[in-house]
């Protein structure tokens, strides 16, 4: 069986190719004018107004458990998978019990809460008042019983975030590996956030419209408002080389970034908006005139 396309001489060739079931995959291309940052995916940080209309429309919907699934995304930068992963027992004490803040919470194999990669011995930096959200949601009434209707039940290492069957949103992967008896292998038992995503599909992103009518996002692009928000926050244009630096360290380290190059398109972000807008305000301005003109 063959393939026809046309070369890059404009010559028609015939590719030979095997027939499977697996789709042929295109290579993507780069958009001149994106304004994602490329951090494991193409991510699209909030605006401050977009931020604020999203925490409107969250407390509109009135959900609790996919509102903290959104405030642990924006004020930790954690992923989906570490976010759906988080265990009860980690927020059981009380805030006055805890020695330090930010509470230091270990992540990656070995602690049940998953990390993009398995990237292991890193912490998740947990902010008091954050903290203390979680720990009035954990030991509530209504999120005990969840509790009660899963397997582990009050068990520490019980899922924070349960659905109202008590089954988990995003089944960790020490979890799914672990021997369901002596010959078994535990099976997935529940889609990789699939219920957080219709969530913001359905309810969320329509309230929104209804005061930014194209708006959009992903649960992702949350990971890239926390980290533009931590730069704006702790970064000046005036800022000497050494505070770059410790800025760019700081964050790489909260981010989990493994190459210092991907924090480097945070802390470039804002200079690279400022060149795009101004490349399109000015792009082709000359030749455009004269057209108009001619």
């Amino acid at each position: 069986m063959g393939l026809q396309y046309i070369d890059g001489k404009g010559f028609r060739q015939v590719r030979a190719v095997t027939t499977t079931d697996v789709s042929i995959k295109v290579p993507k291309r780069d958009y001149a004018w994106d304004r994602r940052i490329n951090d494991g995916g193409r991510l699209l940080p909030l605006s401050p107004d977009e931020q604020k209309a999203l925490v409107n429309a969250l407390k509109q919907c009135g959900n609790r458990d996919y509102e903290l699934m959104h405030y642990v995304a924006l004020l930790t930068g954690a992923r989906i998978q570490t976010v759906l992963t988080l265990r009860w027992g980690d927020f059981a004490a009380p805030p006055s019990q805890i020695n330090q803040w930010p509470f230091k919470l270990p992540c990656g194999p070995g602690t049940g809460i998953d990390t993009k990669g398995d990237v292991a011995n890193v912490y998740l930096s947990v902010q008091r008042e954050l903290y203390e959200w979680l720990h009035i949601y954990a030991i509530s009434d209504r999120v005990r019983s969840k509790r009660e209707k899963s397997k582990l039940q009050q068990d520490p290492m019980n899922y924070l975030f349960l659905s109202n069957r008590g089954s988990s949103h995003y089944e960790s992967k020490d979890d799914r590996y672990a021997l369901r008896d002596a010959t078994e292998l535990r099976k997935r038992s529940s889609s990789a956030g699939h219920n957080l995503r219709s969530f913001i599909t359905d309810y969320v992103i329509p309230e929104i419209r209804k005061s930014i009518p194209d708006f959009h996002y992903q649960f992702h692009d949350l990971r890239a408002t926390f980290g533009i928000n931590w730069i704006d926050a702790v970064v000046e244009s005036q800022d000497t080389r050494e505070r770059y630096l410790w800025a760019r360290e700081q964050l790489r380290k909260l981010m989990w970034h493994k190459a210092a190059v991907t924090t480097d398109r945070y802390i470039e972000y804002r200079r690279h908006m400022e060149h795009l807008e101004k490349a399109e305000a000015h792009w082709n301005q000359n030749l455009l005139d004269l057209i108009r003109s001619a």
